[in-house]
């Protein structure tokens, strides 16, 4: 486990500002800013002086009327704390050496889940509604923050406020870090492996057993947390070869159930059993490169608005493997969805007339 954890603690690899270990935003940096347009541009002063902000989420328009939005989005801004997410996943982790193993592995998982959506839903609120952030994130449904996910992963163009063509993660993540490339020209590489790992996050968000499994943790606690583990060996040795080495592969994940329809009919349903493996000290990873790239979000939203340079702080990790270890070691073992195979013929489907009728005869 210390293997995993260690390193991200050490302050040369993450810059953390309770350690003096910061990249500054130098003044002449924010001439390479987009500016925050004028609110006379997209928030109209009406008579009575209530400003209004026009924005979308995915596709869906919508108009916030208030005073002083910008006050509100600056607020807003400034009081959300992305470390919560790393202080929680490193909490749990003093535990995966103790009798409650299984306990804290899976509110990794649960912590994990929830800092994914966070993250994907402000990098969206960002692309959408960069001046009125608080507005998109109460107005999302789950249907449209993956939908916008899908299409800035998948290249495909989206409505947005910033002068980015394509927004892809990629994209996005070089003009977060706009503000320090600048004055750390090395940081170059360091971004772009931001921007990968940006997609490599979305790609799992859209997966669909991990949101059916994060779903079922955090709504009635409906998944078994356990180890997991897989063994075998390699293609059967030719005739008169040794036989090769056998292999296992050790981890731990969740077993959860879901339903599916029949024949594609939605009232109809059958069971399906489902595992996912995961390694909980790569989930911590991951959560701290979230709690990573959110604060430089903020960060870049607060300069953008008009906020002060010299209270940027940006956090940066320079450590080139951390970024693939977080992925590589034990972070996705297995995905196994077993359905069994129900034979009923159309004609014997339940109706929902069927379906309702049940309940009058009682």
């Amino acid at each position: 486990m210390t293997l995993f954890l260690t390193p991200l603690i050490n302050v040369t690899l993450f810059l953390t500002p309770d350690r003096n270990k910061v990249l500054p935003v130098r003044n002449n940096l924010l001439a390479t800013i987009e500016p925050c347009a004028t609110y006379s541009h997209r928030m109209g002063v009406q008579e009575n002086l209530v400003q209004t902000y026009r924005f979308v989420v995915d596709e869906t328009p919508y108009c916030v009327w208030g005073n002083e939005l910008a006050a509100y989005h600056a607020n807003f801004l400034r009081s959300f704390d992305p470390s919560h997410f790393e202080f929680v996943a490193l909490s749990l982790a003093t535990k995966l050496d103790s009798p409650e193993k299984l306990k804290a592995t899976l509110a990794i998982r649960t912590t994990y889940g929830h800092a994914l959506e966070t993250f994907v839903a402000f990098l969206a609120a960002t692309a959408q509604a960069p001046e009125c952030l608080f507005a998109w994130l109460l107005k999302y449904h789950n249907g449209e923050l993956r939908s916008v996910v899908r299409k800035i992963t998948d290249g495909q163009p989206i409505r947005t406020r910033l002068k980015l063509s394509p927004v892809s993660w990629e994209s996005l993540a070089t003009l977060v870090h706009t503000p320090i490339t600048g004055s750390h020209p090395h940081l170059g590489e360091c971004v772009e492996r931001v921007g990968r790992l940006w997609h490599r996050l979305a790609t799992e968000f859209l997966e669909e057993n991990h949101e059916r499994e994060y779903n079922s943790i955090k709504h009635g606690m409906r998944a078994t947390a356990g180890n997991f583990a897989i063994s075998g060996h390699a293609d059967p040795p030719a005739a008169g070869v040794e036989t090769p080495a056998a292999f296992q592969l050790d981890g731990s994940g969740a077993e959860f159930k879901t339903l599916l329809p029949i024949s594609g009919n939605k009232r109809n349903l059958q069971i399906a059993v489902c595992a996912r493996s995961w390694s909980a000290e790569s989930l911590v990873l991951r959560i701290r490169f979230i709690s990573m790239s959110l604060t430089n979000t903020v960060q870049y939203l607060l300069l953008r608005n008009g906020g002060a340079p010299q209270d940027a702080q940006y956090r940066m990790s320079e450590d080139a493997e951390m970024y693939e270890k977080c992925w590589e070691v034990g972070s996705s073992l297995c995905n196994v969805q077993l359905t069994p195979n129900i034979g009923v013929a159309p004609e014997n489907l339940a109706t929902s007339e069927d379906i309702l009728n049940s309940y009058k005869s009682r």
